[in-house]
C-alpha cells in the first residue's frame, strides 16, 4: 500500500470483508483548473472641470475638458468561442476607439 503513496489508487473495503483496489475517478476532467490569459481590455478616461466667476452678484464660465481612452490603449477583441482572435473591426465602433479630447464651456449669468 505505501507503494500507491501520491497516486490516483483508492482501496475500498468491501461488505464481505475484501478489499479492493479501485483507481479513484472523481468525474471531472482534469485540465478543468487550467486557463489561458485573454487580452486585457480596459479604457481610463478622464474629466476635469474648472468654474472661474466673471462678477461678483452674477456671470460664472465652466471649462470642461473630457479625455476618452487617456493612454491610447489599442486592445484587442475579445476571443471568439473557437478561441480566435479576429482583428478586423478591432477600431471600429465594436472595438476600442483611439484617444480623443472633448472641450465644452459653459456660461451661465
Amino acid at each position: 500500500m505505501t507503494g500507491d503513496y501520491d497516486t490516483n489508487v483508492v482501496y475500498i473495503k468491501l461488505t464481505n470483508g475484501v478489499t479492493q483496489r479501485v483507481a479513484f475517478d472523481n468525474g471531472l476532467n482534469p485540465f478543468r483548473n487550467q486557463y489561458r490569459l485573454g487580452p486585457f481590455n480596459w479604457i481610463m478616461d478622464s474629466s476635469m472641470r474648472k468654474t472661474f466667476k466673471l462678477t461678483e452678484k452674477r456671470g460664472t464660465l465652466r471649462v470642461g475638458i473630457d479625455v476618452f481612452n487617456v493612454f491610447n490603449n489599442q486592445g484587442m477583441n475579445a476571443p471568439g468561442s473557437n478561441g480566435v482572435v479576429t482583428m478586423n473591426r478591432s477600431f471600429n465602433p465594436y472595438g476600442f476607439q483611439p484617444r480623443q479630447v472633448q472641450g465644452s464651456f459653459r456660461f451661465e449669468f
